[in-house]
């Protein structure tokens, strides 16, 4: 079964690029979302990306996927992303279709890769806050293949027939990269900047706004915590 990768685009322009890329190296079909972007590059660049690119608006990416899967009678099943969210090297080209068969699990609605925390640059000025965050979400392994995990816009294939079925997250290798986490706060690119300029606070992870993690953390979890140099009581998350 072959689903389109519907891509949340707005202000950010190579990440969104590096996605693509990866879409037409592996066969993927891609339909952009833009939400009312203004950065001249980008805009510039979607003239010649060879992908479909939906002018959306600020609207609800939920909203404006389940009409263009209606409209084009594209059936039930959809991947959704940001355009952040980029497979490492390892993952396997069939990272769609993987992430299908997950969201074809009895009683789940979302399926999703899980996000690389061990490669996270010490020059991330919220590295320690983003690994106490997202090593919950390897710790409820369900088999081999999935961890019970929340699922929000990461790369991920839903069921619109599902939509209060539980989320899942791959393992290995069907891993991806969170860009965002790559940058330095103190020498943005371009584009980048001009998304800090634009982008409301809640949506800004890079910037820091999310309140502390309050979890408590399995003893597996904490050793692993541990070994990357992160503790409870690291002055960012003070």
């Amino acid at each position: 079964m072959n689903i389109p990768l519907y891509v949340i685009s707005f202000e950010r322009l190579e990440s969104l690029r590096r996605l693509v890329n990866w879409a037409k190296w592996v066969g993927q079909e891609v339909v952009i979302l833009d939400m009312g972007s203004t950065y001249p590059p980008l805009l510039e660049w979607y003239e010649g990306c060879g992908v479909k690119v939906h002018k959306c608006g600020r609207g609800a990416a939920g909203i404006v996927v389940n009409g263009l899967q209606k409209e084009e009678g594209r059936g039930r099943f959809y991947a959704l992303t940001d355009p952040d969210v980029i497979p490492m090297g390892y993952c396997p080209d069939d990272l769609v279709q993987h992430l299908l068969k997950g969201a074809l699990r009895e009683g789940v609605g979302r399926a999703g890769v899980a996000l690389d925390i061990t490669n996270i640059p010490n020059h991330y000025q919220h590295r320690s806050r983003a690994i106490m965050t997202e090593i919950g979400y390897w710790e409820n392994r369900i088999d081999g293949e999935w961890f019970a995990s929340n699922v929000d816009t990461t790369f991920a294939v839903w069921d619109s027939w599902a939509p209060q079925g539980i989320p899942i997250r791959s393992n290995y290798p069907y891993v991806a990269e969170h860009t965002t986490w790559h940058l330095d706060l103190a020498n943005l690119p371009p584009d980048e900047k001009h998304y800090v300029e634009r982008v409301n606070r809640s949506n800004g992870w890079h910037l820091g706004y999310r309140t502390p993690p309050s979890a408590t953390w399995s003893a597996e979890s904490r050793r692993r915590m541990e070994f990357l140099g992160v503790t409870e009581a690291c002055e960012c998350c003070k």
